[in-house]
């Protein structure tokens, strides 16, 4: 029995010239199935991680440049949700082809969130701070849309239109944008 403070990885093996582990497995996965050999390694969590974190990278920059470089093959596809539980596979060595597509995947987020109009300066910040800050952090590219409804059951007078109108204008929102009668 291990407790929290007792954990390791596993792998397959060691490659001499690089130094990199082979079918390196880092807990926690239940659902990993492995074989213990006589080539198996017991490979200290925190080393384990920092390769495993650099696959990660590396695949996601990848398919990143791969995705930039696409001469137009793929555009017929449109955006596919996955959800990569991270188990190997079934033959307990390195994960297949299509297992390593899957979390190469996983390079796109979207997601929208309606705003308390009381309260928009207070949550337009969290998603600034909590969602916006980390994507732009995490060196992606970003397209923020942001779509205002508005109404008025008597109406914008006159000089609310001009303003709002011109703001928007300078502000470049989409030219479609403004004004209309209910």
């Amino acid at each position: 029995m291990l407790v929290d403070n007792e954990r390791f990885a596993i792998a397959s093996g060691k490659d001499a010239e690089t130094g990199r582990y082979r079918s390196l497995l880092v807990a926690p996965n239940p659902n990993t199935r492995i074989q213990v050999t006589d080539s198996t390694l017991l490979i200290e969590t925190e080393r384990a991680q920092k390769q495993a974190d650099a696959d990660r990278i590396a695949a996601i920059r990848e398919a990143a440049m791969n995705a930039a470089t696409t001469d137009g093959d793929s555009a017929d596809v449109g955006p596919v949700d996955f959800v990569w539980t991270g188990s190997s596979s079934a033959d307990g060595d390195e994960p297949s082809e299509a297992e390593s597509a899957l979390e190469t995947v996983l390079a796109r987020f979207f997601g929208s969130v309606k705003i308390d109009s009381d309260r928009y300066a207070r949550d337009i910040g969290n998603v600034t701070r909590e969602v916006i800050d980390r994507l732009a952090g995490a060196g992606a590219r970003l397209d923020i849309t942001i779509d205002i409804q508005a109404t008025k059951p008597g109406g914008f007078d006159e000089s609310e239109v001009r303003t709002i109108g011109e703001n928007a204008r300078v502000l470049k929102f989409d030219p479609s944008s403004g004004f209309e009668k209910s």
